[in-house]
């Protein structure tokens, strides 16, 4: 994706009725898995290589998931980014500023990929405008799994097929 995160969500096509589940309780869950996994969740702008695009950051050595403060009015869109870095923080117990744009772009796609599994679960529509896996790998598929058990959602449809 190019751009900042406020031209990008301009493009979503978000739902005009309210999610699934609370948009509030959406977000402490998803706390509540980052925390579980050893992490923290907090707003603002320090870590972000660069606050004007950036929309969130999962800075490894501190254990820390930082999410930019301009999402605080865009709650669904806060979701989408904290899924993501979660998904970092999950599968890539490593410094994500590497030189190698091979295993930081394979390692997007692995975050992208457990959105995408996890996403329809918690707002009721599917999203897929990012590079994803092709085929989920066993690890990504457990990481959405992660993810949806803080909500109690069994989901039979998040599988891999490697």
């Amino acid at each position: 994706m190019s751009g900042s995160y406020r031209e990008q969500a301009k493009g979503w096509s978000m739902p005009t009725e309210p999610n699934p589940l609370d948009t509030d309780l959406v977000l402490m869950n998803l706390n509540q898995v980052a925390k579980n996994a050893g992490y923290r969740v907090e707003w603002g702008t320090n870590e972000l290589p660069d606050s004007s695009v950036h929309a969130g950051v999962c800075v490894f050595p501190k254990r820390l998931i930082q999410l930019n403060t301009g999402l605080r009015k865009l709650p669904a869109m806060a979701q989408f980014v904290l899924i993501h870095e979660l998904a970092h923080g999950l599968l890539h117990d490593v410094y994500m500023e590497s030189d190698d744009g091979a295993i930081r772009a394979k390692h997007e796609a692995e975050a992208n990929t457990v959105r995408k599994l996890v996403w329809p679960h918690l707002n009721g529509y599917p999203v897929d405008f990012e590079t994803t896996l092709d085929v989920p790998t066993p690890a990504v598929v457990a990481a959405a799994n992660r993810i949806l058990a803080q909500f109690g959602i069994s989901a039979p449809g998040v599988q891999s097929t490697a």
